[in-house]
């Protein structure tokens, strides 16, 4: 693990990132490690709508697991954006279920990325009057909450 660190800490300072600072946590019994960085301004690593973020966890992920023989998963926020984001996504998939169930009508939400919908689906499939279903391709793939028909 200290070999991925190291390489983290090369990346950043190459990129000429100052000032970071940098948590790197391994989950072994799940195979996951979590990546936080801190740092005055993350919008460079973050970029538009969390792009950046995305892209440099596809990447670093790829250097875990080829180069240096990791199959783990690799989770990476930067100043919490993922953890605030997450939770604005879980908050209006919990009002619109409410929403369903006080209509009876299903409810299509925004496009998200596979970590979310995932979020979103084990997140209500607590409630028991909603069902969640994963629809459309690609950026346009989002969520339709739907209520489940008691036949009363």
């Amino acid at each position: 693990m200290e070999e991925f660190k190291q390489f983290l800490e090369n990346f950043l300072n190459i990129s000429g990132i100052e000032g970071y600072d940098l948590d790197v946590k391994d989950q072994e019994e799940i195979r996951v490690i979590k990546v936080n960085i801190k740092v005055s301004d993350g919008s460079f690593l973050i970029g538009k709508f969390g792009q950046t973020l995305d892209a440099l966890e596809h990447i670093w992920r790829s250097v875990l697991n080829k180069k240096m023989g990791l199959e783990w998963k690799l989770h990476l926020d930067v100043n919490g954006y993922r953890e605030a984001q997450n939770a604005i996504v879980l908050e209006t998939a919990r009002r619109m279920s409410r929403q369903v169930m006080i209509t009876g009508k299903e409810v299509s939400l925004e496009p998200m990325n596979s970590r979310q919908r995932l979020a979103v689906h084990t997140e209500l499939s607590l409630n028991a009057d909603v069902y969640t279903e994963s629809i459309g391709e690609g950026l346009e793939r989002h969520i339709v909450i739907k209520p489940i028909d008691r036949g009363i």
